[in-house]
């Protein structure tokens, strides 16, 4: 692109943010219209996050601005999107006629912005920092939208209007996404991530439901699972008498009936009784019968009421009706069994659209341990899609509050057949995540209890080997598992082959990270890929590490591309 083009973009786009931080400094509609506030931050959001992608703001690892990436092709309509939201925003007449926006306080006129934003690239680039420093906190502002717009510099007299000034927007954001280079595009879908998934941690189930109003799917879907979260937890309080702090208060809801979730024995036919996870069928649809033993269980043998109750809240958030992101990666479930001689409890999730009708279901952990010599092997290209789902599906479950305690690749599902080296590359790029019997429902210890399934301990961080003193679970120890579980999958073989079941867990623990401190997991896999995996084992004392996880493991992991 030219110089010219590119100063004239960066002073549209100046006047664009100056246009939206105007708006957004406005006087509340009432209660009833923090929806349309808040979707009038998110399609501010959406524009800022798009100037990032393509160069008009600094991105995370640096403060100043980077070269503007616009296609050549794209660079005059870009330019004349910029130009109608600058004129559309900074029009005070046309926002009071249209719009219903009327001036209350002295605002800075289209003239004045004029003069201050265009006083030279470096003050631009100063601007923006401010900017993307204050885009940073967006997903703090969208939990208290409340309390968004407390200085007044416009008032809005008409929702409905402004329900249409978003709708223009929105379309004008649309317009410029669709036309972003690859590379752009793909810092939006990242960044944006990123937000939506900030967004969704808050506890305040007043102002999730705010957001879960929005209709904006990458946003509404975790607030909407959250706030299903949050009751359930509340309602577990309430029966149990115990002590959760979710950050809000109980309102008034219908009690969830969780005895429709539980399914006869008799309707549900399970091909190996006996086997922790077997193939089924109910009501003619194929199923996963996926079972949890409780008889060894110090937990049930002291509260068994409670865990019961905590197995049939995690059915019911599992259920197939439940809204959950895609990114979850998990089964929906149609309800659960229940065997009170000797006790254990299953899950009965449904197939995946994806599988065949003769699908068959093998865990991660089968398919690592064929040592046939004729096995097909997966491209490295599937193993870096296997990893990034993996390490994407653990960031969605604990940013909406959820801890999964059984991250190993036993707990990985796969559908369909292995014949072939295209046919397990195929196999391993849908992978599902299971094993949800000891997953944590509260924010805090409650109902948490020790796993006692058997399962390899070398995935277990080397804190909670000792039975005397074990630490509560944390987010921490699922990332410490992902890391290990991405050993296994970058040397496609089981974790018993990489480390001695004779190690204790601090050996273990010591041998991994020499597998990649060494050079050997680059060699395999690439620098990368090793840096995601060493970051899963040295983020133990980051307090909330969500978006340290996302930046180090989850946006490494998708630059890994063969």
């Amino acid at each position: 692109m030219e110089p010219v083009s590119v100063a004239s973009l960066t002073s549209l786009f100046s006047l664009c943010l100056q246009g939206y931080s105007s708006v957004r400094m406005a006087k509340k509609l009432g209660q009833d219209a923090t929806t349309l506030i808040c979707q009038f931050e998110i399609e501010e959001a959406r524009f800022i996050t798009w100037g990032r992608g393509a160069g008009f703001l600094p991105t995370l690892d640096r403060m100043d601005a980077s070269e503007v990436d616009i296609p050549l092709e794209h660079a005059g309509a870009v330019s004349k999107v910029l130009g109608q939201i600058s004129k559309l925003m900074g029009d005070v007449q046309d926002l009071r006629q249209r719009y219903g926006i009327v001036v209350e306080d002295a605002v800075v006129s289209t003239s004045q912005g004029n003069a201050e934003f265009v006083g030279g690239l470096q003050t631009l680039r100063e601007r923006l920092s401010v900017e993307y420093r204050r885009q940073s906190k967006f997903a703090t502002s969208l939990q208290q939208s409340a309390s968004f717009l407390k200085k007044v510099r416009w008032v809005f007299t008409d929702k409905d209007t402004l329900g249409s000034l978003i709708d223009t927007l929105r379309g004008f954001n649309d317009s410029l996404l669709s036309m972003q280079s690859t590379v752009s595009r793909r810092k939006f879908q990242q960044d944006f991530q990123a937000l939506c998934l900030e967004s969704a941690k808050t506890n305040d189930l007043a102002r999730l439901q705010v957001i879960e109003k929005t209709g904006y799917k990458p946003l509404a879907l975790p607030a909407s699972h959250k706030v299903l979260r949050l009751r359930l937890e509340l309602e577990y309080a309430e029966r149990f008498d115990v002590s959760i702090d979710v950050g809000a208060k109980a309102t008034s809801w219908p009690a969830t009936d969780l005895s429709m979730l539980k399914i006869a024995r008799e309707k549900v036919y399970i091909e190996h009784m006996d086997a922790p996870r077997s193939l089924g069928l109910y009501r003619s649809q194929n199923v996963v019968v996926e079972w949890r033993d409780l008889k060894e269980s110090p937990t049930y043998a002291i509260s068994g009421g409670q865990v019961l109750y905590r197995l049939q809240l995690l059915s019911k958030l599992l259920h197939v009706d439940t809204p959950r992101p895609p990114e979850f990666r998990s089964l929906g479930c149609f309800g659960f069994l229940f065997e009170p001689q000797p006790p254990r409890f299953a899950f009965v999730f449904a197939l995946p659209s994806t599988a065949a009708a003769n699908a068959t279901a093998e865990s991660l952990y089968d398919v690592l341990c064929d040592e046939t010599s004729t096995r097909p092997r997966p491209s490295q290209t599937s193993r870096f899609k296997l990893a990034r789902h993996l390490a994407s599906s653990l960031l969605h479950l604990h940013a909406t509050g959820w801890l999964h305690k059984g991250v190993r690749s036993q707990n990985i599902l796969l559908f369909g057949s292995r014949s072939s080296a295209a046919e397990v590359s195929a196999l391993i790029e849908e992978p599902f995540l299971v094993g949800h019997g000891y997953a944590r429902l509260a924010a805090n210890a409650v109902g948490t209890e020790p796993v006692t399934d058997g399962s390899d301990p070398h995935y277990r961080h080397p804190d909670l080997s000792d039975e005397q003193s074990r630490p509560e679970y944390r987010k921490q120890y699922d990332i410490y598992a992902l890391g290990v579980l991405l050993i296994e999958i970058a040397y496609w073989k089981p974790l018993h082959k990489l480390v001695s079941s004779r190690r204790s867990a601090e050996q273990s623990a010591n041998r991994l990270r020499e597998i990649v401190i060494s050079g050997d997991l680059a060699h395999w896999m690439g620098c990368v890929y090793s840096d995601a995996v060493k970051w899963c084992f040295e983020c133990q004392s980051i307090e909330e590490p969500e978006v340290e996880f996302f930046e180090n493991v989850v946006k490494l992991l998708e630059t890994c591309i063969v």
